[in-house]
């Protein structure tokens, strides 16, 4: 078993070491787009504005991320699409993917380290 080293918070860097080791183990941002779009490994929660035209959320790979919980929310009126998709014949809860249509939908999906769900809702 490899040995931790642990940081004294007098050691130098030692806080921003700590940052850096919470925000790779929590995702926390929250980005705006509106084109096709891949989720990066800093972000938590996905606004999606898809009145230019649809958009495509490409989710990464549900084997490296167990446990991570990814939001997306369509924030337009318009009736173009949000397709959520997954990595390479990845499924969400058994689907190739998820489609938001309307203002205000939203996803929250979620990995077990094999594949995706889709832990709550809300379409209206």
């Amino acid at each position: 078993m490899a040995r931790q080293r642990l940081v004294s918070p007098t050691t130098p860097g030692a806080a921003r070491q700590f940052r850096e080791s919470v925000r790779r183990q929590a995702p926390t941002a929250v980005v705006s787009v509106n084109a096709d779009y891949a989720v990066q490994q800093h972000e938590a929660t996905l606004l999606c504005d898809a009145s230019a035209k649809g958009a495509k959320v490409t989710l990464p790979r549900a084997a490296t991320q167990e446990g991570r919980v990814i939001n997306v929310k369509k924030t337009d009126a318009t009736t173009n699409q949000v397709l959520i998709k997954t990595y390479h014949g990845e499924t969400i809860g058994g689907n190739i993917g998820v489609i938001l249509q309307t203002a205000e939908t939203g996803v929250t999906i979620q990995s077990d380290g094999k594949r995706w769900f889709v832990v709550n809702q809300n379409f209206t």
